[in-house]
């Protein structure tokens, strides 16, 4: 163990570092077919799609619930299509001696008899708004294909699907309602309270609006909202394609398009005054991350901006920070690739996103965590504890650059073989009092001690080609394969495979063993 490697080069990261990579989800079941302009929520451990823009130009109108813990996708069935299984059904059973146009008529009227039904079958659409209150999914306006096929239509419906008795239904206001909204897409909604709140979005003609409306759930009533000030510097002009996002009482707007640019502002409406204001920026020289066709979810009171489009299609994941007003991008690897009209969620304190279009429709699911999950030994206590008390009936000690660490046999035994067989094997290192470490530094060797004792590795400023020929040689492989994920793509596109044979090779070169 006294043989020194020496490494020249140098990559200096801090391990936080090493978790700054996408994951992508490998789902099975019944996979969506790509799609873009789609929305989803999340209910419990499922996530809810409906809809969007398929290829060729195609409005859809299937529905999905991916099991966020089974990884497994399944279509649900619209009302239009149980009530055809399930007059089928009822004629099959029918009577073996009734003709077979009596049968075609029995089920004919069972499907026909329910005309007042087919009202609640929600139609063909993308570019519409999905929110989830309770048990039960929301689905607003959008746009889709009209009577006439050949011209779109754009919609002022809403809709509610109940995920416990799995029914579709059509909201009709109560009639002492006085107010209907205005037909709109590629508008946005969030839920504030027991209230739907929309912003935005384009008319059947070239109208943008600038207003904000509630659907309040308990009451069923629609209203617009009155904005207490109105000079035009002060409000966000009308736009479609835009974010929304609620936190703290506050509905923060950006991006999208007005019909002429895509707005470089930010507003902040607060929902307890009723007014509007511009949200500063204290970074980026004063500038906002602006896109359109983006997507925001919010998650410990941050906004999280994914993808869009402003002059090229992005694959950027921005982070802002409303206390601070402050942007930062959060570089990661393994980036999907670059896309617009996708949607985010949160889930499991992960950000996800699905589909999108790109140089053509996705149908692939990513996410990045946000934060580390505490249901493992990452954070357990008792380890952690362990390792900061290590002097505490530390049997064994190593020696590194001139400092000692204090460490305990059996978790290094247990937890590691490359410890296992330095401390068994019966070499001399095995019946030392203290076992000296020449080939790696003091920071390096006690994050790798840390790893073993907790399963968090934590450092700051670490030289990472040091780390992962230390970890190679010790074999922990969790270790070298974090470091390896991350040489691979910081190093012009040279396979890992390459670059750590050059390492050794280097290393090797400069002990004459080669």
């Amino acid at each position: 163990m006294d043989e020194i490697i020496n490494v020249k080069d140098q990559i200096i990261c801090n391990s936080n570092d090493l978790k700054n990579y996408w994951n992508k989800a490998y789902a099975c079941g019944r996979v969506p077919a790509p799609r873009h302009a789609h929305s989803s929520v999340v209910i419990g451990d499922s996530l809810f799609m409906y809809g969007g823009y398929g290829v060729k130009g195609t409005h859809l109108d299937d529905f999905f619930r991916f099991d966020l813990k089974l990884n497994q996708w399944f279509r649900i069935l619209k009302n239009e299509k149980k009530k055809f299984q399930s007059s089928s059904s009822s004629s099959s059973s029918s009577s073996s001696s009734s003709s077979s146009s009596s049968s075609s008529s029995s089920s004919s009227s069972l499907y026909s008899s329910s005309i007042d039904d087919k009202k609640n079958i929600i139609t063909a659409r993308h570019s519409y708004s999905m929110v989830a209150y309770g048990e039960c999914i929301y689905i607003f306006g959008g746009i889709g294909i009209g009577l006439n096929e050949s011209e779109p239509n754009v919609f002022n419906d809403l809709y509610e699907y109940n995920t416990c008795t799995d029914e579709w239904k059509l909201i009709s206001p109560p009639r002492e309602s006085t107010f209907v909204p205005e037909k709109r897409w590629g508008h946005s909604a969030v839920v504030y309270n027991d209230n739907m709140v929309i912003f935005g979005g384009m008319g059947q003609s070239i109208t943008f609006y600038p207003t904000i409306l509630f659907y309040n759930f308990k009451s069923k009533l629609w209203s617009r909202v009155t904005v207490k000030n109105t000079i035009p510097s002060q409000v966000p002009r009308g736009r479609q394609y835009h974010t929304c996002s609620i936190i703290n009482d506050k509905l923060y707007v950006l991006g999208g398009y007005d019909g002429a640019v895509c707005p470089t502002d930010m507003f902040e409406f607060d929902l307890i005054t009723n007014l509007w204001s511009i949200v500063p920026c204290n970074n980026n020289n004063g500038n906002h991350v602006i896109v359109r066709c983006g997507t925001s979810a919010v998650f410990d009171n941050k906004i999280y901006l994914f993808g869009g489009r402003n002059k090229v299609v992005s694959n950027s994941l921005h982070e802002f920070n409303p206390s601070t007003l402050t942007w930062r991008e959060i570089k990661l690897v393994d980036r999907p690739s670059p896309r617009q009209y996708s949607t985010c969620f949160i889930y499991s304190n992960s950000f996800y996103i699905f589909g999108g279009q790109s140089d053509y429709n996705e149908n692939d699911l990513f996410y990045y965590q946000l934060t580390q999950n505490n249901n493992n030994i990452n954070n357990n206590s008792i380890f952690n504890q362990l390792f900061e008390n290590r002097t505490s009936f530390s049997d064994i000690k190593f020696l590194v650059e001139n400092r000692i660490i204090n460490a305990h046999k059996c978790i290094l035994v247990s937890r590691n073989e490359g410890f296992r067989a330095l401390i068994t094997n019966g070499m001399i290192e095995s019946t030392l009092d203290i076992i000296k470490i020449n080939n790696c530094s003091y920071n390096c060797f006690l994050a790798i001690i840390q790893f073993l004792y907790t399963g968090n590795l934590i450092f700051d400023d670490l030289n990472i080609l040091e780390l992962l020929l230390i970890s190679d040689q010790y074999m922990i492989n969790e270790i070298r394969n974090e470091c390896s994920r991350y040489i691979s793509n910081l190093v012009l596109n040279e396979p890992i495979s390459d670059i750590y044979h050059q390492i050794i090779n280097q290393s090797l070169s400069e002990k004459n063993l080669l």
